[in-house]
């Protein structure tokens, strides 16, 4: 109780997407999250920087998010 999470970098956001894409059977990998880690990590890897900045940009708005809903919110 009372435990705020950090705010998800460009990394976790699109990896979220992959867990996403992985549920909906557009991303064929096996189900462990380990794998889809991996795949992730490996497409994040290879993705050009133009698709990258998306991901930055998301996260940008999500620290944002984080702070109006948590003002004075530091990491411990």
């Amino acid at each position: 109780e009372g435990y705020i999470p950090r705010p998800a970098n460009s990394f976790m956001l699109f990896r979220s997407e992959c867990c996403k894409l992985q549920r909906e059977g557009k991303l064929v990998v096996k189900t462990s999250q380990q794998d889809i880690s991996k795949v992730a990590a490996e497409i994040w890897a290879t993705l050009p920087m133009d698709q990258k900045d998306y991901w930055v940009q998301m996260a940008k708005l999500a620290e944002a998010e984080h702070k109006s809903k948590h003002p004075g919110y530091t990491y411990k």
